[in-house]
């Protein structure tokens, strides 16, 4: 297991770790398949670059949530309001606005928690990163985030 973990951190294109994501899921090899499908997160997040590690991981979490929906419709689909979004206002600014104002039942944090991505949420980025953003924000993401684990209890 461990060679394979090395050899998916050595990936260096998307299309490397898809293909080890299809094989390792086709041979019911679940970790190493989501493993295969957080480096590609992380390869298509470098290409937007991001100046601050909250950016950053913005880009993460953005790849994360399509990587969600190719997961269900089997094509690969964007994230078009969010992008819009922070296109318009900056990553930052639209990670604050979308945990500050949305309910928690969001598509995209439900998604990324039924998969095992729930890291890559925006309220998570809020409370990894609390400088980056307002004391409201973060409450919010604080909040959300009990209630969310609260709602997965068995």
């Amino acid at each position: 297991m461990e060679k394979y973990l090395e050899r998916i951190a050595s990936f260096t294109s998307a299309k490397q770790c898809e293909a080890f994501e299809k094989n390792a899921r086709q041979r019911g090899e679940e970790a190493l398949a989501d493993a295969a499908a957080r480096r590609r997160v992380e390869i298509l997040a470098t290409k937007h670059g991001g100046s601050t590690p909250a950016e950053r991981e913005g880009w993460m979490a953005i790849n994360a949530y399509e990587e969600t929906l190719f997961r269900k419709h089997g094509k690969r689909i964007r994230a078009g309001r969010t992008r819009q979004m922070i296109n318009r206002l900056g990553m930052v600014p639209a990670i604050e606005k979308m945990v500050s104002e949305r309910e928690w039942d969001t598509q995209g944090a439900t998604a990324l928690y039924e998969v095992g991505l729930g890291e890559f949420t925006f309220e998570a980025i809020v409370v990894r990163h609390p400088d980056e953003f307002t004391e409201f924000a973060l409450k919010q993401a604080k909040d959300k985030l009990a209630q969310s684990a609260k709602e997965r209890e068995p």
